[in-house]
Order: structure tokens, then C-alpha cells, then sequence
């Protein structure tokens, strides 16, 4: 039997209207809360019906900034604390942030080696072994690429074998097997460490963020995918 099941939903604004799938960043973090990012706002997601209620602009420094990547890491802080992003600056290379879930506030942890990071996860706590890593991104130039701690300066490490984005990559996600799937024209299982890619599946409609969650049906607990897109 499957024992992973894909779900496709799309956000609404409060007021009932569609989010653009393509500009939505989500992440479900460490206490089971959902965030979306979307044109420089952060939202709060109500799981119940998808609906996306305002928190506050992103910014940093006082400067709106949009994340082109998003994902909870408990390797850094947990407890509702732990989602962090992309921003790309012109003129510098992308940035690793925190984002502050109750004001909008971006502060910097790491910058990384490319300027087209568009998708970020986290390897679990469980599994691995991991060799310190506590990001895995995705750049459009450069392909998969891992990044080791603080106590390794945050270390970057090309792990793809080539270097462009013909696999269509938008977002990624470990589940709690410590797989690294991916989205975006299609679903793809990768080789966290190699960049293998071991699966394929097309999709019919383009998928911009992945969640996994431990989800329920019929009253009973099932671990599963849930593929958030719009």
C-alpha cells in the first residue's frame, strides 16, 4: 500500500479571494503552526480551510523584503521558532534568514554562494547521519547544495553533479523517513547527498511549496505528503 498520500490545496486571503500559486512560500513549523510568505507579507494559515490570515510586512533592517525560499529548521530553535527563509539582495549573494512569526522581522543567519536560491529545507532530526548539514538548497544556476552550521562557519557544499535547474525544482522537503523530495513541473525524489534523482512522477499543475505533515483521516493518525501549491 501507498503509505504517502499528496494532497493539493490552494490558500485564500481572508477575504476569500485565490493566493497566486506562484508567489507562495509555506512552511509548517516545529509546533504544527502554518506560515505563508507572499509578496513581502508573512500570514498565518489556518489548516482548517487553507485561509491565510495577515501577520505583518517582512522586514529587514526596515526594508520590505520578499523570500524567494522557505522552511522550518529545528537544528537552530524550535518551539514555533524555527522558520527561516531565502532573500535575495541585487548586488549580493541570496541570504539565509530568520523570520520573527509574530512581527514580520527578517534578521540574517548565513549568506550562501549563489544568487537564484529557490528552494530551502531541513534535514530531520532523526536519520541522516547529516555530517553537520542543517539546510539543503536549491539554486537555479548550481543545482542541490548543503549547508553545514555555526560551528562550521555555515559551510557551503555543492552536492549536485551538474549545474542547472532541468529538473524544474521550485521547492523541497524531507518527509519523516528522512527522504528529500522535490516540486515544481513535477515530483522528484532525491539523493540528499549525491543529487540523484530516483523518482519522477509529472504533476498537472505547477507546485510551489511542499509540507509534510502528519495528517489524520477517519479519526485515525496516518503519516503522509501533503503538497501545498497556491
Amino acid at each position: 500500500a501507498n503509505q504517502h498520500a499528496w494532497e493539493k490545496v490552494e490558500l485564500m486571503y481572508d477575504d476569500g479571494s485565490l493566493a497566486n500559486p506562484g508567489s507562495v512560500r509555506m512552511a509548517r513549523l516545529s509546533n504544527g503552526a502554518y506560515f505563508a510568505a507572499i509578496d513581502g507579507e508573512l500570514h498565518r494559515v489556518d489548516r482548517a480551510n487553507w485561509t491565510m490570515v495577515p501577520v505583518d510586512r517582512l522586514l529587514w533592517d526596515g526594508r520590505r523584503v520578499m523570500l524567494t525560499a522557505m522552511c522550518s529548521c529545528e537544528w537552530i530553535s524550535s518551539d514555533g521558532r524555527d522558520l527561516y527563509g531565502v532573500v535575495h539582495q541585487s548586488g549580493r549573494r541570496d541570504t539565509i534568514v530568520s523570520v520573527d512569526t509574530t512581527t514580520g522581522a527578517v534578521d540574517e543567519v548565513a549568506q550562501v554562494t549563489h544568487t537564484d536560491v529557490v528552494a530551502i529545507c531541513a534535514p530531520p532530526l532523526t536519520g541522516g547521519p547529516w555530517q553537520g548539514v542543517i539546510f539543503f538548497y536549491w539554486s537555479r544556476s548550481g543545482g542541490l547544495h548543503s549547508v553545514n552550521g555555526a560551528n562550521e562557519g555555515f559551510k557551503v557544499k555543492r552536492v549536485s553533479a551538474r549545474g542547472d535547474n532541468r529538473d524544474g525544482v521550485a521547492c523541497m522537503a524531507f518527509d519523516a523517513g528522512g527522504q528529500l523530495v522535490a516540486g515544481g513541473d513535477s515530483f522528484l525524489r532525491l539523493d540528499p547527498f549525491t543529487g540523484v534523482v530516483h523518482a519522477r512522477v509529472p504533476t498537472y499543475s505547477y507546485i510551489s511549496s511542499l509540507v509534510w505533515e502528519p495528517s489524520y483521516s477517519g479519526g485515525k493518525r496516518r503519516s503522509g505528503y501533503s503538497a501545498r501549491s497556491g
